[in-house]
């Protein structure tokens, strides 16, 4: 981060593993920790474990849900 080199963090995001707590935690400490670009992929079952099931966030969703990160913000379908 010190480069100066621009770069974004991805998180593919399920709703059965990040809660509404555990993405705004995770959105606090990329901004603590200096990422300015932040991408959020939904999740796709298509090729995953059968035990993940389905995830129920929306494009919307993720957006709303991440809300604690001040900086620029971006939901990319998988």
């Amino acid at each position: 981060m010190r480069s100066g080199v621009p770069f974004e963090v991805r998180t593919t995001v399920h709703s059965a593993l990040h809660g509404p707590d555990s993405l705004d935690a995770l959105a606090r400490e990329l901004d603590e920790s200096g990422v300015r670009r932040w991408v959020l992929q939904p999740f796709r079952a298509l090729g995953a474990p059968d035990h993940l099931g389905v995830s129920v966030y929306a494009p919307g969703d993720l957006i709303d849900l991440t809300s604690a990160f001040p900086h620029e913000r971006e939901v990319r379908s998988a």
